[in-house]
């Protein structure tokens, strides 16, 4: 009987997937979060539309990284772990689907040290919608919500509680935001 108000993190990858396959892409790659619900989310939805659409999944290429990386990338610019999903889990994929645009934007600079030509040799694809998905080397393509409305079902709902009222959780559906990184096609 808790209220939970959240990103529709599963019907998110699944646009994401949708999309990149569309493009022609099969060989898709993943980066996600793997101490947080949104980062088991977001894998999941991925993981059963490549299914559905009958393309291969390896495990080999989903790249996991938790709150530790994160720190280390957040306060020393320590992109290691990023290099290696590209040594590693990227080497024979042609799209990501990457956890956020945080993470879509170091992966960028450290697909281009790598040797990629973008978005010719990967296209990436991401979740938020932040400033960081319009980089002056590639703008990515990534999803979004109306702004502030998470904040008001939130507040909606613990008022409608407040005041003895029936409320219900919400999953906020995600918005395709088309940009140079996935414009080009197989």
């Amino acid at each position: 009987d808790v209220l939970c108000i959240k990103d529709d993190n599963y019907s998110g990858s699944s646009m994401l997937t949708e999309y990149l396959a569309s493009r022609g892409h099969t060989a898709i790659g993943g980066i996600f979060k793997s101490d947080d619900l949104q980062g088991i989310e977001r894998y999941q939805g991925f993981s059963e539309t490549m299914r559905n659409l009958g393309l291969k999944l390896p495990d080999s290429r989903i790249g996991w990284y938790g709150s530790r990386e994160l720190h280390r990338l957040i306060h020393e610019k320590d992109t290691r772990f990023l290099s290696d999903i590209v040594k590693d889990t990227l080497r024979s994929c042609t799209a990501v689907i990457c956890y956020n645009d945080f993470i879509a934007y170091y992966l960028i600079d450290e697909l281009i040290r790598a040797g990629y030509s973008l978005p010719g040799d990967m296209a990436i694809a991401a979740f938020d919608n932040t400033y960081l998905s319009n980089s002056n080397i590639l703008t990515v393509t990534t999803l979004s919500h109306q702004p502030h409305e998470l904040g008001l079902r939130a507040a909606g709902s613990v008022i409608r509680k407040l005041s003895g009222l029936p409320a219900s959780s919400y999953e906020a559906p995600w918005e395709l935001n088309l940009k140079e990184s996935t414009r080009t096609e197989l």
